[in-house]
Order: structure tokens, then sequence, then C-alpha cells
């Protein structure tokens, strides 16, 4: 629990002790006192000031909260302090002591102070309102005594002169813990190793100090004894720092370090140096040597330096045992050295190590004795098969293992374990290449050698030459037929050969050559002389065949077989071939394209016959031959050039007498013929809209084939009268309105045409064909107002049923469609107005329909006429209606009067056109009139007074008068028709007309435009 420290020079009691503290603190001897308001903070006594009025001793005292009450814990006191008093208590005294040494305790918050005198009280006070506990005491307090306050009196309303002054106390420290200390790892677990003193120059802190260490794993800390031990093994521990702290009761804390140095002890190894004996030819992994090595924890064993053929490695699980092997694939050799030593070093984990050597002797390697070399065979040359030609008697005195090989190699040769035995056998290598006549005998050098030395002794090989075969029953002279057939069995070739190697039988071949060249006989392995090809039309009268045999090695002699041909037939030949023929495509069936020209002598007794092949195979499908006149024709199949993927073809023709032919060949090129274009269809039929020129009305264009690919086509177009409004475009025929197509009143075209088109290709041949072009009237015009602008008067004051506007004429609309689309329909939007005060004829006539005298005598209103034709089009047009007012007359009286403005049908004739007029003025006057108030003299500035700019709606709506109330303006036309309206009245009753005159169309003041309302 955290506790609240002091700080230096706290003060609790009264803080600024002066002459108020003036009090006489009575006579009663033997007071006790004590202030309840007690010490907050923790923190040593510092000393006590107080306002003394007499002599005496004053004992100053801590009380703290005990079992029973509460016991002094310091008790200090003073006697005469400063020596002198004023007894008539005006000026007392400020005396204060101050405690020092082993006399500045420790208080606690909660801690209480107080005071007491045997004798009169001594501290003086004012009237204050606080509280003081006190007792009258029979004897003498002192530390230790314990009172269960409150006790005796409860004084109040009182304020004593004293103060105590509390000090920060000091951190607790450690008085003899020095930064390090030693311990051997093999200390028994629960061994004290340090003793720890902590200390604290407060005194009264030293007894409740406390001690704690940070956790340690090999470390234990008892907080009562204040004794370090070792809690758990210390083998192969690294140092370990300790870390203590120490906390008084103010909370203050110290912290300081103990390193424990773990002294390691080093291993130690038992059976070193020693020594073995191992064969130089040794090449395994093997075992060699186990050492044992003492320590208190692990160790790591290593051949230092390390060595290429031995290793070390650990025995099992312990790390006491470690076992030396030979490395696989070591290398000893005895000449270099006849041992060597190994120096095994052991080291702990504390680095600590013992270094030891192990010798290994080395036993010499006995070389392997051929005993049956130098010596030799013979071997046919035609061996080529694996054969035993000799077997080697080798021995090794010490070692099993021996190796033999040439020491040239051979391709021939090969030394290897003889099959089933021990012992090194020479052979012949199988497909072995021998040639007496390039090398008769072979001399091996053989080394047969151990793992360390070897043996070298040398064997010869002699060749037994092969014979060559010779022929027996050749030369000799036969006769051959022409009429003889292709494998005939002409000669039966016989030869002798002597048996080769083994005894074996050779294998012979024979071989032919004839003059003249290109003889029709070949000879089979068996030496039997065949007839490989037909000869009935040969006309050479023999052949000169030359024939050899040979075995694989050698050949005999050449020896001649002469063959007489007899029964010769005259051949066959083609004239007027082997010549180029173009045929045009489309040719007609079988026509006839080149007769085949062959001759023979043998006819009439032989009958020619003819045959055709072409290449590509498709050229057999267009063109055939007559096989009995030779006859070349095109065949049934229609030529097309242009879907032929291979236009060339090579043709063969044959001639045969029925024992021989002859053959030629014919290249046939068909070419191409320009053909009809053609429509796809022979009419077509267009259904559009009128429109404006360059809307396409056949987008994808008419379509049309042309058997020629590829080729170019241009369409052209003629629609008679009218052909200038339509347009084709000559490369894709998309067809298109070349002008304007209008087929209202105002262009007066026809709803269908009639067109032909024609396509032509480049070779000039053409098609027709019928287009019909059904043009739809749409609504392309929408209703037009002539005039745009209607203007009207209405009797404000008659009855609905009678009342109409003034002049009596429609609005005008036209529309240029045809048909429905013309077709005009009126209604009126006066929404501005705020309900339906007027109606429409649908032949354009407007009449009131409800009493308009709400509008306001003298007012404008406006609203809009629509016109809508049959296809939904409207336009809209302004009608502005003046609201007039007329002078009603009583049935029983008359009142003479003169005559208003609008009463008189003059007026009105010239009035209506004014209206018009007057708009049109009215942006002219405006800009008049800015400008003469800027440029002219005081007069007309004068005049312009009654303008202010931008003001005319918010001003005509402030107007009420009588005869004239403008309230609701909420269009710029009614406000405009009252701006007319007012002028015109100041032309006839107001002289004074220059003013309106002057006046901008937006800019009428009360003034301005009040005066000419009152004059109406």
């Amino acid at each position: 629990m955290a506790v609240n420290k002091c700080t230096n020079n706290k003060q609790f009691g009264v803080t600024n002790l002066n002459n108020n503290y003036n009090r006489d603190p009575g006579t009663t001897t033997g007071v006790q006192y004590l202030v309840p308001d007690g010490i907050d903070c923790c923190g040593v006594i510092d000393n006590f000031d107080a306002i003394y009025e007499r002599t005496g001793t004053l004992y100053f005292q801590i009380w703290r909260p005990s079992t029973n009450g509460h016991t002094i814990i310091g008790q200090w006191s003073t006697a005469d302090p400063n020596g002198y008093f004023n007894t008539g208590w005006i000026n007392p005294e400020r005396c204060g002591y101050n405690n020092q040494g082993t006399e500045r305790i420790t208080v606690l918050p909660g801690d209480l102070y107080g005071w007491w005198t045997a004798g009169e009280e001594i501290i003086s006070y004012d009237d204050t309102a606080d509280t003081v506990y006190e007792a009258q005491l029979t004897g003498s307090p002192g530390v230790g005594t314990e009172i269960a306050w409150p006790m005796g009196t409860t004084t109040t309303n009182r304020r004593y002169g004293i103060r105590v002054q509390v000090d920060q106390n000091n951190n607790p420290s450690f008085s003899d813990l020095p930064t390090s200390t030693n311990v051997f790892e093999t200390v028994a677990t629960g061994t004290s190793i340090w003793k720890v003193t902590p200390s604290d120059n407060d005194v009264s802190d030293a007894s409740s100090l406390t001690v704690t260490m940070a956790t340690n794993t090999y470390f234990n800390f008892d907080p009562n004894n204040l004794v370090v031990s070792v809690s758990s093994s210390l083998i192969s521990v690294p140092d370990q720092t300790l870390s203590f702290t120490v906390t008084d009761q103010c909370g203050n804390t110290g912290t300081e370090d103990l390193t424990v140095v773990v002294v390691n002890i080093a291993p130690v190894i038992q059976n070193l140096p020693n020594s073995t004996s191992l064969h130089e030819n040794t090449v395994t992994y093997e075992y060699v040597y186990t050492v044992s090595v003492v320590d208190y924890g692990p160790v790591t064993c290593a051949i230092n330096p390390a060595s290429s053929n031995f290793l070390i490695r650990q025995a099992g699980a312990s790390s006491a045992y470690w076992d030396i092997y030979t490395v696989s694939g070591c290398n000893f050799n005895y000449a270099t050295g006849a041992s060597i030593a190994l120096n095994v070093k052991c080291t702990d984990t504390g680095g600590k190590s013992d270094t030891e050597t192990f010798t290994v002797n080395l036993i010499q390697n006995e070389p392997p004795i051929i005993h049956n070399l130098p010596n030799s065979t013979s071997v046919h040359e035609d061996s080529d098969v694996e054969t035993l030609i000799y077997v080697l008697n080798v021995t090794d005195a010490d070692s099993p293992s021996l190796t033999c090989v040439f020491v040239t190699a051979s391709t021939l040769f090969r030394l290897r374990m003889v099959t089933g035995g021990t012992k090194w056998g020479i052979y012949s290598v199988a497909g072995a290449t021998f040639d007496y006549n390039a090398k008769n005998s072979y001399q091996l050098d053989v080394n047969c050698a151990d793992e360390r030395a070897s043996d070298v002794d040398v064997f010869t090989v002699y060749l037994i030459r092969n014979d060559p075969p010779q022929l027996t029953n050749v030369p000799a002279n036969i006769s051959l037929s022409t009429s003889a057939p292709i494998g005939y069995d002409v000669y039966n070739v016989t030869s002798f050969d002597t048996p080769g190697a083994d005894g074996r039988a050779n294998q012979l071949t024979y071989t032919i050559t004839c003059v003249p060249t290109d003889c029709p006989f070949t000879i089979l392995a068996s030496g039997m002389l065949q007839l490989n090809m037909g000869i009935t039309t040969l006309s050479l009268v023999g052949y000169d065949v030359s024939i050899k045999v040979c075995d694989h090695r050698n050949c005999g002699d050449i020896r001649i077989l002469t063959v007489n041909i007899v029964e010769i037939n005259d051949l066959p030949e083609i004239t007027n071939l082997n010549q180029n023929l173009n045929v045009p495509e489309n040719s007609a069936t079988s026509h006839v394209l080149l007769t085949t020209a062959c001759t023979d002598f043998d006819v009439p007794d032989d009958t020619l016959s003819y045959s055709m092949t072409c290449s590509p195979g498709t050229g057999n499908n267009m063109f055939f031959i007559n096989s009995g006149s030779g006859q070349i024709r095109t065949a049934s199949t229609i030529i097309n050039y242009e879907t032929l993927a291979v236009k060339s073809f090579t043709c063969t023709i044959t001639c045969s007498d029925g024992l021989a032919l002859d053959t030629a060949t014919l290249n046939i090129d068909v070419t191409d013929v320009n053909e009809n274009p053609a429509f796809t269809q022979a009419a077509f039929s267009v259904n559009v809209d009128e429109g404006p020129g360059g809307t396409l009305l056949l987008a994808s264009g008419l379509s049309s084939t042309d058997p020629d690919v590829p080729e170019t086509k241009l369409y052209s177009l003629d629609c008679n009268p009218y052909t200038g409004y339509f347009a084709i475009n000559s490369g894709s025929g998309a067809l298109s309105y070349a002008t304007n197509y209008d087929v209202d009143p105002a262009g007066g075209m026809p709803t269908k045409v009639q067109c032909t088109v024609t396509v032509t290709d480049s070779g000039g041949l053409t098609d027709t064909a019928s287009i019909s072009i059904t043009i739809n009237n749409i609504n392309d015009n929408a209703p037009t107002f002539l005039p745009a602008f209607y203007s009207y008067f209405a009797d404000g004051a008659a009855p609905v049923s009678t009342n109409k506007l003034s002049p009596d004429s429609p609005v005008s609309v036209t529309d240029g469609d045809l048909g429905a689309f013309g077709q005009i329909t009126y209604s009126l939007n006066q929404s501005s107005l705020g309900d339906q005060y007027f109606g429409i004829t649908q032949s354009g006539e407007i009449f009131v329909t409800k009493a308009i005298s709400v509008l306001g005598y003298g007012s404008t209103v406006s609203f809009e006429v629509v016109a809508s034709d049959g296809g939904g089009r409207s336009s809209r047009a302004t009608v502005s209606v003046v609201v007039m007012a007329t002078t009603t007359t009583s049935t029983t009286t008359t009142t003479d009067r003169y005559r208003t403005f609008f009463e008189d049908s003059r007026n009105i004739a010239w009035f209506v056109p004014a209206v018009a007029l007057a708009a049109a003025g009215v942006g002219l006057s405006a800009y008049m009139a800015l400008t003469y108030c800027k440029s002219t003299g005081p007069a007309f500035k004068l005049a312009c007074r009654c303008c202010k700019i931008e003001k005319v709606y918010s001003e005509a709506r402030r107007y009420d008068v009588t005869r004239l109330r403008p309230r609701n303006l909420p269009t710029r036309a009614q406000a405009k028709g009252l701006r007319i309206l007012a002028r015109m009245i100041s032309y006839t009753h107001d002289a004074d007309s220059t003013r309106i005159h002057s006046c901008d169309r937006h800019s009428y003041t009360d003034t301005c435009f009040l005066t000419k309302q009152e004059k109406i």
C-alpha cells in the first residue's frame, strides 16, 4: 500500500506564530494536551515551535494509535529555552526545540502531537474555534505510555501557539553488500552464501526495514533472517546477478546488486594417454577407442586439431564417454608416418578443458604377386563374343581385396573376376572388331594391386587370320525370254568359305553389277539371281552380270554371268505431250482438250490403251482420257475457278501396248472467266420516315453476289423523276436521302416511290432489281403562333355570359404536318391567375368563363394559350388581357358625365395597336431616361426624381387606390400592362406627361405612380 511521504519543512499546527497567541494558559499543574488534528504524511520530526508564557520544563510528544488508545513513541523536553519570559503576557516569546540525531524519529500518517508540563501550563493560545484533548496526570508520562484518548476534558475554542515541522526521511541502504561473491558449482542445495544487512540513517526506521530479492532460478532469499541460499544445482550455470531492495516504513527504497560468480571445476580425461594399432589399408568407418571423461556437468570432446581420417562423437546419452572412429574414405600411408598422434580435448560448458593424447600405430601393407605371367594365347580375328582367354594366379599375404587392370586400357580386351570364382580372368570383349591385316598381335600389361601396393606383368594375344570365300559355278552363259515374269529365278550362284572362329560358318553376302547398267536383276542372300522387273518391253539383247561373294571380313574374286535376252517387243512412244494447256472455267462437259499421239511398230498386232492420273488429285474429277482413242476431255464436274484451292494440275498420261508402256506429262492451268453479278432477290422494299438529306434508308446496303472473287461491284439508282431525292453508295449499296424529303403539304413529295437499282462488276457485266420505297409521314413540325403575342380588352363588370374579349379575333396557329399530325387543339395555362377565368374554342377564340372583376379594374393579366398537334407536339403564346371598367346606369336615375377613355369606341380602335407599340418603346424610354438624367439640365433632372431603378414590382404591390388596385402582380407582363395603362391615362388627363415619359420602365415611385392613379 502506498504511503503519503512528507516534503521537507512541512508544518502541522499554527503556521504563523505571533503575538495573537497571548491568552493566559492557566495555572493548573501536570496537564497533558493532545491535538486531534494529527500528522498526515510519513517523515521525520525536525523541530517543535511554541509560544511560551512562563518558564518551566516543557515536554513535546508524538502519540501513535495503539490497541487501547494512543501510545507515546517520542518525547523531548526543553527548560527555559529562550532564557527570558515576560510575565505580563503581553509579549510572549517564541521558543522551539530542534530534534537532533537519535531523536529524529519517523512519524506516520495518523500520528498525533501534544505536550506536557509538570508545573503550571506554559504554552499560550488565542480564542479560535479549535479543539484539544486535555487531561491532568498524576505521574510523569514517558515513551511507551498508553492512554485511551480522549480522556478527561475536551477543550474547545482554543488554538494553542504550537507547531511541528517534519522533513522527508532518508532512503534506506545496505551496509555490507559487496559487488560479487564466489560459489563453487558443486555447492549443495540449501547452502547459505550470504546474509544481507540493511541500514537507515533514520534510527526509528531501522527496525521496520523490509528486504526483498528479485526472483532467481538458482538462489532463494529468506526475508525473515535475510539469508541467501542455493535453491537448485549450479552445475554449468552462468554467473547470476541478485537484485535486493530495502524499503522503510515511508516507502523509501534502496536497491543494490550482488553478482554470484559460479566457479567451474575443469573436466578430467581418465584413460588417456593411450594407443592402438591400425592397418594402413583401412578406408572404412570403423570404431577405434572410447575416451572416458569426468566432470560435474556436460562436456564436449573434440580432436584438436581436427583430423581428416578420424572423428570423435558422444557414446550414448552421457557425455562422460566419447568414441573415436575412422572416417569413411580415410587414407593412411605407412611410408609417410608409422604412427598418428590425436590430441583429444574435452571442454565443459564453463569453458574449462582437459587435453590428452591418443596414438594410432599403423600396420604396413604386404604387396600382391602375379604367379603365371608373362604368358600368351591365340584368338581368331572373327571372334566377336565375350570369351575367357586366360585366368590369372594372384596372391596377397595380408589383403583379400585385390584389383587387376590393364595398365593401358583396351577396347578389345577386359579384366574382370571370373564368373562364379574368386580369380581374375582376361576376356575378349563382345562385339570386338579384329583385323589381322591391320594388327596381328596385342601386348596387355596387367597390374594387380591391393589398397597400397601392386605387381605388373605381360600377357600377349596373337590373331588367327580369316580366309575369303570363293564362287564355284561362275563364270557361266544363259538365255532369258522377255516373257519371263517378275520374280523369275534366273540362275542359282554357289560358293565355298572356310569356317571361322570356334568352327562357326560365316554369313555370306552376294552383290552384282550389270553392263549395261539398270539391269533388271537382283541376287538374294541364298545366291539366287532373280528378275526384279518386267522385261517384256526390253529392247537390249543381253547383260553381263558381275557377281561377288563376301563374308563379314573378306571378299572373293569377281566372276561374270552372261544373260542373253530373246523374244524382244517394240516399245510404244508418246510424241505430242510434255506441254502446257490452258482450260477456261465453265468449259462445256466432255469438251476435247487434246488427243494423245502414240506410235508402236507392232501395231496393228499390238492394241494401244491410254490412262491418265493428275496431281493434285482433284484434277482427276475435272479431266479424263478416253482409254481407246487417247482424247483428253473435261469431266462432268463444272470447273469453277473461284472455288478451286489449286488451279494448276500436272497430269501423267500412259500409252501401253500390253507389254510395254510410255508416259508423258501434260500441265493444265484453269483460267478465270468474268461472270455476271446478281442481286440476292429480284425486288427489295424499304419503309422509312421522311427526313433530311443524308438520312440512311438502308444502312446495310443492297445484297448481291458475284462468282468472281475478289470482285469490285458498283451500284447505281434510277427512281425516274424522283431520282434526285435519293442517293446510293456506289461501293456498299447503302441507300439514303439525297436532299430533304418532305411528304407534308409544304414539300408535296409522294409517300411511295418505285426505283431500279443496277449492280455492275469490273468487267461491265450487270444485274438489276427493283426497290419499292415507302416514306412515312412523321410529326416533324410543331404548331406555330402568328403572331407570338396577343393583347385583348375585357369588360370587368359585364356578365360572364355576354363578356367577350376585344378585338373579337381568334389566335392564329399553323402546322406544316400532313393529316392528323397537322390537326390543332387549344388549351389555356392560367396557373399564374390562380383560377380558370377564360376559355378557348377549338377555332382559337378566347372568352370569359368566370367573373374577372376580382382581378382589378384597369389591371392587365397574362396567361398562355397552348396549341397541340395530333402527334403531341405543342407551342405556347402569351395572351395579355386588360380588365376595363364601365359605368353602371340606374334604371330610374341618369347621371350625366363625360365619357371615359375606354367608353369611346374611337379610342379603342387605336388603343390596341398602341399597346403593342408602347411595349416596344419601353426599352427606348428607359435608355433615354437614364441618359437624360445623367447628362441634361435641371428641368429634366427634376422630372426624373420619380425614378428608382429595380423597384417596380415591390412598389407596385403596395398600391391600394380606389379605382385601380394592382394587388396581385406576380408576372412581369401584368406589371408592364399596368404601366402602359397609367401612361395612356396621363396622356389624356395630365398635362405634365413629361414626368411619365422620362421615367424608366422599372422605376415608378410611390409619388409618381399614385399621382397618376388619383387623377383617374
